[in-house]
């Protein structure tokens, strides 16, 4: 099923609803349409499925988990591939982009980020949407390893980007030791 729209003259493709057959018996339902600002050419964006046994899914559910391996001593930067990312655990849609550090919102929706560390000296580490500060996590604590983290939950519209900034960050080394995650929940 198509829904079209526009001018007698130029009829677009705004929406569809799909049924794809996954096997003799199987299928699924998708629900799709274009962007309000796109082209006639572009194709569909497929919003919701249901899957044959019912169940209602988003395609590429927009989540990204990375990580640094490597001991980490920055002061006042953004984190990204050059100095932290080196480690990614999943990147779904490909909307988390290393070498800037940002994590591109898809859709309209509620996020999270969030970041764990741990860490052995100091550290200010700044949770960031569109360049400003949305949540801080700073402690003052020079006698052993213990673990910061920190996250927040946050309305976002689609093109909105997520990152991580830091004042101060001294990690040890490993990957099991230093995770962020950036994820659409709903």
């Amino acid at each position: 099923i198509v829904f079209r729209g526009g001018s007698s003259s130029q009829r677009a493709n705004l929406a569809k609803i799909h049924v794809k057959q996954e096997s003799n018996w199987g299928g699924q339902i998708e629900l799709a349409g274009k962007s309000a600002n796109g082209s006639l050419s572009d194709a569909y964006n497929v919003g919701l499925r249901v899957n044959g046994d019912g169940k209602v899914t988003t395609p590429e559910q927009p989540i990204a988990s990375v990580s640094s391996s490597s001991t980490v001593d920055l002061s006042n930067t953004e984190l990204t591939s050059s100095n932290f990312y080196n480690t990614t655990w999943t990147n779904n849609g490909n909307h988390f982009n290393a070498s800037n550090g940002r994590f591109t919102c898809p859709v309209d929706g509620i996020y999270r980020i969030f970041f764990r560390a741990s860490v052995n000296i100091n550290s200010n580490i700044r949770l960031r949407k569109n360049g400003s500060t949305i949540n801080e996590a700073y402690d003052d604590n020079h006698s052993h390893v213990y673990t910061r983290s920190s996250d927040a939950v946050v309305p976002a519209i689609a093109g909105d980007y997520l990152h991580i900034q830091v004042n101060r960050l001294k990690t040890i080394g490993g990957s099991q030791h230093k995770q962020v995650t950036f994820e659409l929940l709903a």
